[in-house]
């Protein structure tokens, strides 16, 4: 018979009846057995279906098994031991163990209680004879035997896997596997349930450090020979793992490119430094390649490397290498890779090219040895010219040598030198007469090649290259083929001047005066004087003789010279003068000095002189050609100077400085004499021939200060940058008056000094004063500039280190929402959302830029420009979204990063500039005051119980407007066939989540079928969701018509409830629980009576508890007895009750049990007697007897 109805089904046994309700199945299938197996004393037995594992189970001695050995049945029967359940399976624990291989049976005799039943009750029948099989407990080995090695390579990741030792159990028990402690246990972890080794956390392996560790893997089942459990487990197998930790190529890194050192012929010397990485290991080796080519090949197989033709060999750390087997005069690319844990990376390439052998340098011979570095006429110049490689001569090169004159000599070729594999040509020239230089030069390319001449390079058929630059005239190198001439004489009583056409060399011996003879022609006689034994004094072209007797003042003379054996007269390249005679000589009186400037002069020097500095020279002419002595009058300025006393220059004193600032004009008087009378005799003491006023002027010199320093960056704006420095610690030789600053646009300073813009020019920065600090303005933004710095005071300084900086351009620095929503944090479907992105500096926008807004689900929403904000030189701009339907962000609105974009024709620009604005910005994350909710609340369900109506709706209904009023439900309840329409109440509806409560006008009959309908009130509060969408109206919604029940004990109608004497304060007894099918709210109570006075109840709990103040004790009363009681406080429509009623009651009975009070600890005891066997000991009864009278004692020995 279904239950609840009148409704009988025939079954016959075995059939299982299934209704249409999930809760009122049928089982009338009793459980069976299926099979057993024994492993030692452990039995398990397998039933058809599951066995209920709740309450209590029937200990193992329900089962018992026959086993047959040798003939002979022996019965094992089962422990006291309580059986385990597991599904179908239950394990019970026999007295003795079955031997493996023994023939068994097993009975199953069905207990009075706790009888094995499953899920639905059905008891299992007992049974007997079923077939048992014996089984052995065997113990796990490791698969790989006593030994494996793993292999991992080094450099693993975090915990990285090693591999697994798998074991292997007959029993398919359970393993448990671990490391044994040691070795090097510590640097790898085991996984318990597999045997997978790892590396430890933490641990990183290098094969380099260490490439081998050792290991033991340990692998245990939990059980004894027998199958049973270990309480400590033991170890069954272990297996030594060796880890091989492989080698990963940690090579070195990459040199940069090589430098080419030196090039050659047919070799290219390079060298490289060593790469910052060297890798797992110190670099053993370097390779290198190369290529021919002016660029890399496109092939890399093209490079030429070690082991291949030509390919160079390169041994050991040395960084140097010289590329040999090359051809001449061609381009290569070269390459150098290092090696140490294996190979790295080639460098980026050098190119060089290999040399041609050509001319390198053209040397002069040896300076002329005592002749002023001059050739004399028929002396040899000798040449070489250097090639920078070996060369092969044929034929005769001719060299064109230069003289100061411009005229070019051929030189010859020196045919007695090596002409195969030579780098030098040497070739020479003799001094014709006429030829003079002040130094010997060679024009450019003057090597050249006649018909069949060449030059090319040792071995080859490559010619060398002639071309050579110029070589300037070397004054150490000078060429005089022209021999002294007389020029002029003079005399002057006994004294001779000759002059020559150049310099005579005054070292040496110098001949006596008597090489020169004079004939002095007086009133028609001629009388020869000759000169005397003293030696001639030189003075550059000048030869001064003494002659024997003076030449008459009035007499024409003239003069002769003999070449003498020795110590001729010659110039300083050592050409001698030939004798000659004849020559007239001028007889001429003497003539006092003149200054050429007349009687004053003004010289100019600029003041902070260095020591002894020239001033100036007031020189004086004497017609007789007499040396001068110069000299300056004592008085006026003539302390702060000195002047040469052979040549008139004027000189600032020797730890003098004069300063413009100090002093800017000085005043002295120079003085001349030739030391002669008017007879030109030379006087004892000599008369001032002449004198001049000397004014000297200090001009000045600018002293500016130094350059200022610590240019650095204050602000930085988008059309400006504000910069500050530091004074010069040298500010010159005046104050600081005012700074110049400069800039240029680019990251690096203008090549041409001109492109500095400075002040005055068009965007000049104008600074006035001595204030350290500018801010230079009209800039353009977004650009690198360059700025420099100077100081003025006595004139402008140095420019000042330059810094660079470069102007900001608008960027996006926040970006959140400026609306609110109306409810619970939350926007609803047609609010608008409105975004803000704020920019550091103004912007000019077009078109319409996009934002990009995130939801929770993943998806975006693009917010639209609102350009009515405003779009020009704006620091915020505005988007707005409207919400739509389906829209859901829980967690509220976001911005992923960088989610400001630009569409076609859309711009966003500094103002006024054409400088784009920088638009990446940082995420914003989700703020879960700014939810979005597009979804509008549906019904879900709906109960009614009596008068209250229960609607749940699909999601949290908004609780903090005004509640509407029941009536906007309404209730159709049918019953037998006729529908009656309930309309809600006038009260307020309450909104608990997603649940709206509503009470209507009448009960509603508890074996009615229910629909419901919601009408939007058109006038006053409305049903919204929490963010305010309006529930649309709906009706012929199915309700639930649930009749009320009452609530009922759990434990019946009564129960036992135990506790300790002596407790505490109101200490808990236990709880009597009721259920109540409507889910309602209980409340609970005592009833009088009894010891009911002893006890309290929770009534929201049914918690039982010792009443405040109340000790039980066990010795005094040992069980109390009470009535709990339980009521729903509603009737039997589900309508609240005014008084409550008692819906059902329990008999509670409370044991105290006991807990030990005994008596204390005696005295020691006192010996007062003894025998042979025996000791008599009295003692003293404890003072304090416990909770009773001392029954007993004992005694120990």
């Amino acid at each position: 018979r279904v239950p609840g109805t009148s409704h009988d089904f025939p079954l016959t046994p075995g059939q299982l009846a299934r209704s249409t309700s999930p809760e009122r199945k049928v089982d009338g299938v009793v459980p069976t057995f299926s099979a057993a197996a024994v492993n030692g004393t452990a039995l398990t037995v397998t039933f058809s279906e599951p066995i209920a594992s709740g309450g209590s189970k029937p200990p193992s001695s329900v089962f018992t098994a026959t086993v047959t050995a040798g003939g002979m049945d022996t019965t094992v029967n089962g422990t006291s031991a309580a059986v385990t359940v597991d599904g179908a399976q239950v394990t019970a624990t026999l007295t003795s163990a079955v031997a493996l291989g023994s023939t068994a049976t097993l009975a199953y005799v069905k207990p009075s209680a706790n009888a094995f039943a499953d899920a639905a009750g059905n008891q299992a029948a007992a049974f007997s004879g079923k077939t048992l099989s014996a089984v052995q407990h065997t113990a796990p080995g490791f698969d790989d035997g006593d030994d494996v090695t793993l292999m991992i390579a080094e450099n693993n990741a975090d915990e990285a896997s090693v591999g697994t030792v798998a074991a292997t159990d007959a029993d398919g028990d359970t393993l448990t596997y671990s490391l044994a402690s040691g070795g090097d246990s510590a640097s790898f972890t085991i996984v318990s349930g597999t045997g997978e080794i790892k590396v430890a956390s933490g641990t990183t392996l290098n094969h380099e450090s260490k490439a081998e560790y050792s290991i033991t893997a340990r692998v245990t089942d939990g059980e004894d020979a027998s199958g049973n459990t270990e309480t400590t487990a033991t170890i069954d197998d272990t297996i030594t793992v060796t880890v091989s930790v492989t080698n990963v190529e940690e090579p070195p890194g990459k040199p940069a490119a090589p430098s080419v050192t030196s090039t050659a012929l047919t070799t290219v010397a390079l060298s490289w430094t060593a790469p910052s990485s060297t890798g797992a290991k110190a670099i053993t080796d370097y390779d290198l390649r190369y290529f021919a080519g002016s660029t890399d090949p496109t092939d890399a197989a093209d490079w030429i490397e070690e082991g291949e033709t030509k390919g160079h060999t390169h041994t050991g750390t040395a960084r140097t290498a010289t590329i040999a087997n090359l051809t001449p005069a061609r381009a290569y690319r070269f390459q150098v890779r290092a090696e140490g844990d294996g190979e790295g990376a080639w460098s980026d390439s050098v190119g060089a090219t290999t040399a041609t052998p050509g001319v390198s340098s053209i040397v002069l011979g040896e300076t002329p040895t005592g002749q002023n570095d001059t050739y004399k006429l028929g002396d040899v110049v000798g040449v070489r010219v250097n090639f920078g490689a070996a060369v092969d001569i044929v034929g005769n090169p001719v060299l064109k040598l230069r003289l100061a004159t411009g005229t070019e000599k051929d030189m010859t070729f020196d045919t007695s030198k090596t002409r195969t594999n030579t780098t030098t040509l040497d070739f020479t020239y003799t001094v014709a007469a006429g030829d003079t230089s002040a130094g010997i030069g060679f024009g450019a390319n003057k090597l050249s090649l006649g018909t069949g001449v060449t030059i090319k390079a040792t071995g080859t058929d490559t010619d060398a290259v002639l071309t050579h630059t110029a070589v300037a005239a070397s004054t150490d190198h000078k060429v005089d083929g022209v021999l002294p001439a007389f020029s002029s004489a003079t005399v002057e009583g006994t004294t001779l001047v000759v002059t020559f056409s150049e310099s005579i060399d005054s070292g040496g011996t110098k001949p006596a005066s008597s090489v020169f003879t004079v004939t002095a022609t007086s009133g028609g006689t001629s009388t020869t004087v000759n000169g005397s034994a003293t030696a001639v004094t030189i003075s550059g072209a000048t030869v001064t003789a003494t002659l024997a007797s003076a030449v008459a003042a009035d007499a024409s003379a003239t003069v002769a010279y003999v070449k003498p054996t020795a110590n001729q007269l010659a110039d300083l390249a050592g050409n001698q003068a030939d004798g000659f005679t004849g020559k007239t000589v001028s007889n001429e009186l003497d003539t006092a000095p003149t200054f050429d400037d007349g009687d004053e002069v003004t010289l100019m020097i600029a003041e902070n002189n260095a020591d002894g500095a020239s001033v100036g020279t007031v020189a004086a002419t004497d017609a007789d050609g007499d040396s001068l002595t110069y000299s300056l009058a004592s008085g006026g300025d003539s302390g702060s100077f000195t002047i040469v006393s052979t040549t008139g220059e004027i000189k600032v004193r020797s730890g003098t400085t004069l300063n413009h600032e100090s002093k800017a004009e000085y005043s002295i008087t120079a003085r001349v004499t030739d030391g002669e009378d008017a007879s030109g005799n030379t006087e004892t003491t000599a008369t001032i021939d002449d004198t001049i006023t000397v004014t000297v002027s200090v001009t000045n010199v600018e002293e500016p200060p130094g350059a200022p320093t610590s240019l650095t960056v204050n602000t930085i704006g988008t059309t400006s940058i504000a910069v500050n420095w530091t004074a010069p610690s040298d500010t010159g030789a005046k104050s600081i008056t005012d700074y110049d600053l400069r800039y240029f646009a680019g990251s690096a300073d203008p090549t041409d000094a001109a492109d500095w813009i400075e002040e005055g020019e068009t965007n000049g920065h104008t600074h006035t004063g001595t204030a350290t600090t500018a801010t230079i303005a009209n800039l353009t933004p977004g650009t690198a500039y360059r700025f420099q710095v100077r100081a003025e005071s006595d004139g402008e300084g140095a420019w000042s280190d330059s810094l660079g900086a470069t102007t900001a351009r608008p960027a996006v620095f926040r970006i959140g929402i400026s609306t609110s929503p109306t409810y619970n944090r939350t926007f609803k479907t047609g609010d608008v959302i409105q975004a803000f992105v704020d920019f550091s500096d103004p912007v000019d926008v077009t078109g319409s830029p996009v934002l990009k807004m995130l939801l929770a689900t993943g998806q975006e929403r693009d917010m639209a420009y609102n350009r009515d904000a405003g779009h020009t030189n704006v620091t915020r701009i505005f988007f707005d979204y409207s919400v739509a339907a389906g829209d859901v962000s829980t967690a509220g609105v976001a911005f992923e990063a960088n989610k400001l974009s630009l569409p076609s024709s859309a711009a966003i620009k500094a103002t006024g500039h054409s400088v784009n604005a920088l638009l990446p910005h940082d995420a914003v994350a989700a703020n879960g005051n700014l939810k979005v909710d597009g979804v509008a609340p549906t019904f879900s369900s709906a109960v009614v119980s009596g008068s209250t109506l229960v609607v749940t709706f699909s999601e949290s209904m908004n609780e903090t407007v005004s509640a509407a009023t029941s009536s906007v439900f309404t209730v159709t309840a049918t019953t037998g066939g006729t529908p009656t329409t309930v309309n809600g109440s006038g009260t307020a509806v309450t909104v608990s989540g997603a649940t709206v409560s509503a009470t209507l006008a009448s009960s509603v009959n508890a074996d009615a079928t229910v629909t419901v309908a919601y009408v939007v009130p058109t006038h006053g509060p409305k049903l919204l969701d929490a963010a305010g969408n309006t529930l649309a109206a709906f009706s012929g919604k199915t309700v639930s018509n649930e009749s009320h029940t009452v609530p009922a004990f759990d434990d019946g109608d009564d129960v036992t409830l135990m506790i300790a004497e002596n407790n505490a304060d109101e200490a808990s007894v236990g709880t009597v629980a009721a259920t109540d099918a409507d889910a309602d709210t209980l409340t609970y109570s005592l009833a009088s009576g009894g010891d009911s006075a002893s006890f309290t109840i929770d009534s929201g709990t049914g918690e039982v508890k010792v009443a405040s103040g109340t000790t039980f004790n066990f010795e005094t009363k040992a069980e109390y007895s009470f009535t709990a009681r339980v009521t729903d406080g509603e009737d039997s429509s589900g309508s609240p009750e005014g008084t409550a009623t008692i819906d059902d009651t329990i008999a509670v009975t409370v044991e105290v049990t006991n807990v030990e009070e005994p008596p204390g600890r005696p005295d020691g005891p006192a010996h007062s007697g003894s025998s042979p066997t025996s000791l008599t000991m009295t003692w003293s009864a404890p003072s304090s007897t416990g909770a009773k009278a001392i029954t007993d004692y004992d005694l120990r020995y």
